[in-house]
């Protein structure tokens, strides 16, 4: 093509293999981690908000493509939890990747996330306007290779993972339908302290 001066043909060629191979960086990354045995518990004390924000980091660009509204509140600034911030970053990762993908063909999408403590809990909740999970695979949601997608678009480990990570942390991640439209996935984990409490709630509305 480029003995052809067939430039645009060659840039549209390289953007396809790119996204190819993250999709296999994606897949295998999700095997590799289905297939270690747990990590021992780091019982690291970080700060929960600081995990969100790295994984909206990473996700920004898919965001911004499919052009998903992103609203988010975080009643304390300084909410604490202990455990390991890639695995938890990770686990963010996969449900808002989920997120994005059951709102495919919504005329708006929105993602809502809210973290607050209720409790001795800290309680992270992706909510997205897409038409929710059928009560037939609420049960089976959470298995490993269990998916409601087109084949070769995912393997189902994504939230199988999510799930190991969190109950490994002592934590729980369910889902449940929303009244008007979509799902919420809840993350629970114990809190550390409420050290950094306010009584003011911050919220960020991001359009892409």
């Amino acid at each position: 093509m480029l003995q052809r001066h067939e430039h645009e043909k060659v840039r549209e060629t390289l953007v396809a293999v790119t996204r190819m191979t993250e999709h296999m960086a994606s897949i295998t990354a999700q095997l590799k981690t289905f297939a270690h045995k747990a990590p021992k518990q780091n019982n690291n004390v970080i700060p929960l908000p600081d995990c969100l924000d790295g994984a909206l980091a990473m996700t920004a660009g898919l965001l911004e493509e499919r052009a998903v509204e992103l609203r988010k509140r975080i009643a304390q600034q300084r909410l604490l939890v202990k455990g390991d911030t890639g695995r938890l970053k990770q686990v963010f990762i996969n449900l808002i990747r989920n997120a994005v993908d059951a709102m495919q063909g919504s005329s708006r999408p929105l993602l809502e996330i809210d973290m607050f403590t209720d409790g001795d809990e800290a309680v992270v909740m992706f909510a997205d306007s897409g038409s929710g999970v059928e009560e037939q695979n609420m049960e089976e949601l959470f298995t490993p290779f269990f998916t409601t997608k087109e084949v070769g678009e995912g393997l189902g480990l994504g939230l199988a993972i999510s799930y190991r990570i969190i109950t490994d942390l002592g934590g729980a991640l369910k889902v449940q339908n929303r009244e008007n439209r979509g799902a919420v996935f809840s993350v629970r984990l114990p809190a550390f302290a409420d050290e950094g409490k306010s009584d003011d709630e911050n919220e960020s509305n991001l359009s892409g």
